[in-house]
């Protein structure tokens, strides 16, 4: 017994030290001291799942030692590797340049995305600084205040990208073979046409370069290679085409991969001149900016076809209340979008004149519920702000409330006198209809302030009360002067250690929206400016590699207290995670590690051969947390939980529980494929007409059991992957009738035959053969017999013909319902009178039968005097 007591009591000392030791703060060691990650292995045993304990049990550590290692420092730099894009090689002896630049986004936020793409070598070499690369072929470059654009050329090979903060401690440039290629955009009778926007589009995806030709119709591409390697990565085709409003523009579609095009020539339908001007309610210009989004009816005249997406549509500035479409085909009805400095909108239509003229004017008038307020601001010293950015901010209360409704931002510019314009929705003196007639609507007060924002200092208005503007098509304020703006908070963010801390998001939240989220500079600073109605705000920190402590509160203040407030941040810990898995698992597993405030999952990977699956959780607050094993596909208890796994500051976390876990009990029975397992193989199939002829393309309809999806295939064949044969599939191509099926076991030849038309021909009274009136049928998809109805959804209005006829493209048997409508239009036939609700004549149901059908459509003569009497008396 005493002999036990002896042995005992040295073990009895050494725990109680030991204990000790963990419960005393420890201070971050240095990089010399850092445990090397081969040791993960060989510092305990593994840890069996048999072992596993239930949720809120804790278990004893095994055999091993709880280590941490010092995460690495922040760096101070960025080193970026420039290597060949397509070998991955080192590139020596580079040219390079970097720019300083304030958003991520260059070009696109330095630029107008109404004007045509900057060659971005040629911008970099006149507004960057050369730099040289190292005998590694490396750039070392200071962390920035926000970002850099850096460009590198050698030889043939050309790359850019942006790199900022994130970006550290080191990032890759790759440069690809590129160089310029001439886009020829020539007439019918051959000759250049200048003025004509190029534009290169993705395959099923938008654009990414924009380009305008020259005076002899020749536009430039810079660095083509590149861009198709920054931009279409994951694409099979790409295209060159225009942006008009013409109803086939030309293009041009390559495989990726091919060998780049030095010229491209793209032959242009007729077109004329469009002149936009936008009027007011009560018929005055509206000398306001903003752009126009035109889209091209898919018929234009008394037959609708089915056709393909148009890969382009254009778009155009309004300047004083103008907008200029350089080309527009003859005779057609266009779609507008129109887009208003305050960020307000409004929807109508225009119709081109018909062949022969040079050009064509129309004009749009702005609904009634849009107010246009013109103002001239002043700075604090009385001085006009001209050719100035500033936002709009608007919002609506109700009486004694601080709840914010409907806030929206937005931009507007002064011009060179310093007029400044934009739109309000006055939905105060014209609210919407509340969905319940017995609800009452709430009684909202609508304000916005203009704020300007500048170097060192904001300036901004007073509220403005929409109530005091009154009624009226435009509301002119004069002179408005803006006075520097007290910030809603300001302050500085520092670590744990009292160093100032730069790239913290600083934001505002209150009620789940979020006002002016800042960066902190380097000094660790920052200011909020706003607007809020009241009440108590709540401010976010978030940068990479920080959070707060485990146990600071939130940071709370009251609206209009402008506190000035020191803020501190921790260090993150990470922890490292070390599992011995099968080649092959009955189950998905994951990770999961809760600190209390932030849940993270890690899925887990099968081991190759006998590796090790390391995984490891970042962005973990310094404290104690919980470790569990889950199965990531079910709701089932934790397979394993582990407690109190510490994390400190800067380290990380060795804990000998989470070493070398063996997950062998999960292996399946074999690694080799279940017998019948489809081979991983695609179906291609060629797409021909009646006569065997390729169909160059058309669209692919894809109906899973959860969802749909559609896309455009080209080169006279559709391919299907064998991990998506299990879908329903309709294969179309316009001017055809659609096939629709399941996937075919192989590959081979898909005929499509010759689509049928239904025509509809109506009696219409000589009263209603007038430019001012327009005579339009709707279709209307009921059921279709071929699949997918989406290509059925591609029919727009036509619009009946001088012989009262109209006709329709059918892809397949189905039912629709067709409605014949009369719109008024203005004196010239040009634009559809605002506020009119198109008067419907008449709706009839049809089944759709193979064949071409023309089937005779009565009107009841009171029908057409009704519908007259209804439009003409609004007028």
């Amino acid at each position: 017994m005493r002999r036990g007591l002896v042995f005992l009591l040295p073990l009895l000392v050494a725990s109680l030290a030991y204990l000790a030791w963990r419960s005393v703060p420890r201070p971050v060691a240095s990089a010399a001291t850092c445990t090397e990650r081969a040791e993960l292995g060989t510092s305990s045993q593994p840890v069996a799942l048999e072992e596993a304990v239930p949720i809120g049990s804790s278990r004893a550590a095994p055999a091993g030692v709880l280590r941490f290692e010092p995460l690495p420092e922040e760096p101070s730099e960025i080193v970026v590797h420039l290597v060949d894009g397509v070998t991955e090689q080192p590139i020596l002896g580079a040219e390079v340049f970097v720019l300083d630049l304030d958003e991520q986004d260059w070009p696109g936020t330095g630029f107008s995305s109404d004007l045509p793409n900057p060659d971005i070598e040629a911008e970099l070499r006149a507004r960057g600084r050369r730099i040289e690369s190292d005998a590694k072929g490396e750039l070392h470059l200071p962390i920035p205040r926000a970002w850099l654009a850096v460009m590198a050329r050698k030889d043939g090979l050309f790359g850019e990208a942006s790199v900022g903060f994130d970006s550290a401690p080191e990032t890759t440039l790759r440069l690809y073979s590129s160089r310029t290629c001439v886009v020829r955009t020539r007439n019918r009778a051959g000759a250049g046409v200048a003025g004509v926007e190029v534009v290169l589009r993705r395959g099923s995806r938008g654009e990414f370069w924009r380009g305008l030709s020259s005076s002899d119709g020749e536009a430039l591409i810079p660095n083509l290679g590149w861009l198709l390697a920054e931009n279409c990565r994951d694409e099979e085709t790409w295209c060159a085409t225009v942006s008009d409003a013409c109803f086939d523009p030309p293009a041009r579609w390559f495989e990726v991969g091919e060998a780049l095009p030095e010229s491209i020539d793209l032959t242009l339908p007729d077109a004329q001149r469009l002149e936009l001007q936008l009027e007011t309610s009560d018929g005055a210009l509206a000398p306001i900016g903003g752009w126009v989004s035109f889209s091209t009816r898919s018929s234009s005249g008394s037959s609708s076809v089915l056709r393909l997406p148009r890969v382009s549509s254009p778009r155009a500035p309004l300047v004083n209340g103008r907008a200029l479409l350089a080309r527009a085909e003859p005779g057609s009805w266009l779609d507008c979008d129109v887009w208003l400095a305050g960020e307000q909108s409004f929807s109508s239509s225009v119709r081109v004149s018909e062949a022969g003229a040079a050009s064509t004017q129309a004009t749009l008038r702005i609904p009634e519920y849009l107010q246009i307020v013109l103002a001239r601001p002043l700075d604090a010293n009385g001085e006009a702000l001209a050719n100035r950015e500033f936002e709009w901010v608007s919002w609506a209360q109700e009486p004694n409330d601080d709840i914010e409704h409907d806030r929206q931002e937005g931009e507007v510019k002064s011009d060179a006198q310093g007029l400044l314009v934009l739109a309000l929705a006055r939905t105060d003196l014209f609210p919407n209809e509340p969905d319940d007639p017995d609800e009452l609507a709430p009684q909202l007060a609508w304000r916005g302030v203009l704020r300007l924002r500048g170097p060192g200092q904001e300036l901004e208005s007073a509220p403005i009360h929409f109530s005091t503007l009154g009624p009226g098509a435009t509301r002119n304020l004069g002179t408005l002067r803006l006075a520097p703006a007290t910030p809603l908070v300001r302050g500085h963010v520092i670590d744990d250690r009292g160093r100032p801390l730069a790239h913290v998001d600083v934001g505002i939240e209150q009620l789940h929206s979020v006002d002016g989220q800042v960066e902190t500079d380097a000094s660790g600073a920052f200011a909020i400016y706003g607007s809020c109605p009241g009440g108590i705000l709540t401010l976010r920190l978030d940068r990479y590699g920080y959070r707060p402590a485990h146990a600071a509160p939130e940071i709370r203040f009251d609206c209009g207290s402008s506190p000035d407030l020191t803020l501190e941040l921790v260090r993150t810990g990470a922890v490292h995670i070390s599992a011995r898995t099968p080649r092959t698992l009955t189950r998905g597993l994951c990770w999961v590690l809760d600190d209390g405030v932030q849940v993270q999952d890690r899925e887990l990977d099968r081991a190759r051969e006998s590796e090790l699956v390391e995984s490891e959780f970042d962005q973990v607050r310094p404290g104690s947390c919980r470790v569990r094993l889950e199965n990531r596909f079910s709701d089932d208890a934790p397979l394993m939980v582990l407690e109190d796994v510490l994390v400190r500051p800067g380290e990380r976390t060795l804990d000998p529980r989470l070493c070398e876990v063996d997950l062998s009990r999960f292996a399946a029975e074999s690694d080799e494929p279940a017998p019948g397992a489809p081979k991983d193989e695609a179906v291609v199939l060629q797409v021909v007409d009646r006569e065997g002829g390729a169909i160059p393309t058309g669209r692919l309809f894809e109906a899973f059991t959860c969802f749909r999806s559609d896309s455009v295939w080209r080169g006279g064949r559709v391919r299907i992957e064998a991990s998506r044969s299990y879908a329903h599939y309709t294969i179309w191509s316009p001017g055809y009738c659609a096939w629709s099926g399941d996937c075919p076991e192989r590959s081979g030849e898909l005929r499509l035959e010759p689509a049928w038309h239904i025509g509809f021909v109506f009696e219409v009274p000589a009263a209603l053969r007038k430019p001012c009136w327009l005579l339009q049928v709707v279709p209307h998809v009921v059921s279709s017999d071929f699949g997918s109805s989406g290509i059925l959804h591609l029919l727009s209005p036509a619009q009946l013909g001088g012989d009262g006829q109209v006709s329709f493209e059918i892809p397949g048997p189905c039912e629709m319902s067709f409605t014949l409508q009369l719109i008024a239009l203005d004196p010239t036939g040009t634009t559809i009178v605002e506020g009119l609700e198109p008067q419907e004549l008449t709706d009839f149901f049809m089944p759709v039968p193979p064949g071409d059908n023309i089937w005779e459509i009565e009107v009841p003569p009171e029908r057409w005097e009704a519908a007259e009497k209804a439009l003409a008396g609004k007028r």
